[in-house]
């Protein structure tokens, strides 16, 4: 299977059955080749109406509530209708960035349903592992400053607290130290993305470079200044494969899917004949989609 699968005649003959059944999708009811006035409301279509009024309001839909469901419908198949034969859908922006998401999805997910194999999950991991690292996580105690009740002398008061801290040499109650804050006076096993969530960034870069076992500052937050120790210091660790198989399936299956769509663009570019007006001269070149994304 996994030869088959490696087969480049396998990826061709796939690929043209996908640009097929896109080619039907985009064909199917609801669609309108030509100069069609003709508009079936099939039951596959009541169905779905009444399948998202449910996913909205928990309940079947009433008969009469169903019927305004099709009224609606039907209004905005003609008025899309019309519109196209108006020409409202040219050179609009707007409708070709939300056809092309479309496009892309549909041909997404078409490659999406196939899982991948246990293989091609195990060297994903191997070679991203540090993608799926925890983060690091620090135990430390804190002394607040608040700016506004020591002015002048606010970083001596600083320096000289750390001073005697230091010397002490000794555990320390910093909830008893300091001025009043919301803030925990210690936080115990504090991931570097919640350091920075309550502290902000500053101080959880400078938290990274501090030594443990001893008081440092004065460390500025968005609350104030502080004095910090580091009491451990523990680095993040790149999990077992089987720890993380699902979040690795995520990536492995995001990555296909952006990949299949830039296939699908080069396999349909062959189809085109594409030029591209310079200033000089009108130049020919191929569709290089995947390199423009």
């Amino acid at each position: 299977m996994q030869r088959l699968i490696a087969d480049p005649l396998c990826h061709f003959v796939f690929t043209g059955a996908l640009i097929f059944g896109l080619y039907g999708l985009v064909t199917e009811e609801g669609q309108f080749p030509g100069d069609n006035r003709s508009i079936t409301v099939t039951q596959a279509r009541v169905d779905t109406l009444a399948s998202g009024f449910e996913r909205s309001w928990r309940r079947a839909p009433t008969k009469s509530e169903l019927d305004g469901l099709i009224e609606d419908y039907l209004r905005e198949e003609i008025a899309v209708r019309e519109a196209v034969r108006m020409g409202l859908d040219l050179d609009d922006s707007v409708i070709r960035r939300l056809l092309r998401r479309k496009f892309e999805f549909v041909a997404a997910e078409v490659f999406a349903q196939a899982e991948p194999v246990e293989a091609e999950l195990r060297a994903y991991f191997s070679a991203n592992s540090a993608q799926f690292q925890s983060p690091p996580r620090y135990t430390l105690r804190h002394v607040y400053f608040n700016p506004r009740r020591h002015g002048g002398s606010l970083r001596t008061d600083v320096a000289r607290l750390a001073g005697q801290l230091n010397a002490a040499n000794a555990e320390v109650d910093a909830g008893s130290l300091g001025d009043v804050t919301s803030l925990e006076p210690g936080y115990s096993g504090l991931a570097r993305g919640d350091m920075a969530q309550i502290f902000g960034e500053a101080f959880a870069s400078e938290i990274e470079t501090l030594e443990a076992g001893q008081w440092h500052g004065p460390i500025v937050s968005e609350f104030g200044l502080h004095l910090v120790i580091v009491d451990t210091a523990e680095p993040g660790l790149i999990p077992e494969f089987e720890q993380v198989r699902d979040a690795v399936m995520r990536e492995v299956s995001y990555h296909r899917r952006e990949g299949a769509v830039d296939q699908i663009y080069l396999q349909l570019s062959e189809g085109y004949t594409i030029t591209i007006a310079t200033a000089s001269d009108t130049a020919q070149a191929p569709l290089q989609v995947a390199q423009s994304r």
